[in-house]
């Protein structure tokens, strides 16, 4: 049993002989899960920095494959902080300092001779669709882990440590509205570099699933969450694509906007003519957003299944792209008080894509499309 610093030894000692429980300043650690009551620092967590060497050390770098140092450094390296993170933040530091070290045991240093990563870490940890070696990033995988504390702490009312964090804090009813009210109580919320609660009461927590999602809320970046809004009011999707036919290059972008509620309110297509498929996605991005400022729109939630196009707006918004197209984008985006990028999955982006599949003449100009019609082709 632990108690408080603040707690009367008398009062211990008698709450302790109740319970018949020894009295301690540490509870030591839980499956191997130190059980911290202080302040965690980097040095609390040192020791699995020092596992990780000690397994370096017992390898011979030279009589490895490159595909077997691979395995090895994705396998076992990078695994031995997983169960930690699952229960606690670990600081970039030491998260760097681990990849560090696998980054260079995957291209064959050796205790007296560091070689030059050719291939940045970033490029190393993309899937292997897309040229990298699958490798997570361990602040990725921290961050996921925490999210689907925070999701458990949303939805599973049930569970012990969710019934103690809600009382101590005194919750009552949804979190979602407990997280509001604060948030509107205090004239400033010091909060992800310094943004207010305006900003923040507009944002509840996530969880990682199969979306990645990109959100901007008033020209700030949050990267890697799937923030969504308190209240739709006033937001309406922008689901986009963009389609290339092999034999005749025959290039059209196109979607839809629709209200929150599921609402159609218009589709739209353009023939671009002999354009890239990237281009084409970018088109139909370009088109759908001004098409909703046209309407009086000023939030947006854009949702495209090219993860590609995500990263290209990605690069504009942080001044990293030469494009015009992109740049384009980028300027209409800045005219929008609220915006949200979505990378979704190719089935749930199945109608954009039919709009775009149903453009079948070459005639140049942007067409708008009602309801009515696009269904006729899709019950179809």
């Amino acid at each position: 049993m632990i108690f408080s610093k603040g707690v009367n030894e008398g009062i211990q000692r008698r709450i302790s002989g109740i319970f018949e429980f020894l009295v301690v300043q540490n509870l030591g650690s839980y499956l191997e899960v130190p059980l911290f009551h202080e302040k965690v620092t980097n040095n609390t967590l040192r020791f699995f920095v020092d596992k990780a060497r000690s397994k370096l050390c017992s390898w011979n770098t030279k009589q490895l494959s490159l595909a077997g140092r691979i395995t090895l450094g994705q396998s076992v390296l990078l695994s031995i902080p997983s169960y930690f993170m699952q229960s606690m933040m670990i600081s970039k530091g030491l998260c760097d300092e681990i990849e560090d070290m696998v980054r260079q045991f995957i291209c064959g240093s050796t205790s007296g001779n560091r070689k030059i990563a050719l291939v940045s870490w970033d490029s190393i940890c993309q899937p292997k669709l897309n040229g990298g070696l699958g490798i997570r990033s361990l602040c990725d995988q921290n961050t996921s882990f925490m999210m689907k504390l925070g999701f458990k702490l949303l939805t599973d009312c049930s569970s012990l440590w969710v019934k103690v964090l809600r009382s101590k804090y005194g919750v009552q009813g949804s979190l979602y509205e407990w997280i509001e009210l604060n948030l509107r109580n205090k004239q400033e919320v010091n909060l992800m570099g310094g943004v207010n609660w305006a900003f923040c009461s507009e944002l509840s927590f996530g969880a990682y699933g199969r979306t990645e999602t990109y959100a901007y809320f008033k020209g700030i970046r949050t990267s890697r969450s799937d923030f969504i809004p308190l209240s739709l009011d006033g937001w309406v999707y922008l689901n986009t694509d963009g389609s290339v036919k092999n034999v005749d290059r025959f290039a059209v972008a196109g979607g839809l906007l629709r209200e929150q509620d599921g609402n159609w309110i218009v589709g739209f297509t353009r023939y671009l003519g002999n354009y890239e498929v990237i281009d084409s996605e970018l088109w139909g991005i370009l088109d759908g957003v001004q098409i909703a400022l046209d309407c009086g729109f000023r939030k947006v939630i854009i949702r495209i299944d090219n993860i590609e196009a995500v990263n290209l707006i990605h690069e504009g918004v942080s001044g990293g792209s030469n494009s015009a197209l992109v740049m384009r984008i980028v300027l209409l985006l800045k005219s929008l008080s609220h915006w949200n990028l979505q990378h979704i999955p190719r089935e749930e982006n199945s109608i954009a894509n039919r709009i775009v599949k149903l453009r079948r003449d070459r005639e140049t100009g942007l067409r708008l499309l009602d309801k009515n019609y696009v269904m006729s082709f899709l019950i179809v």
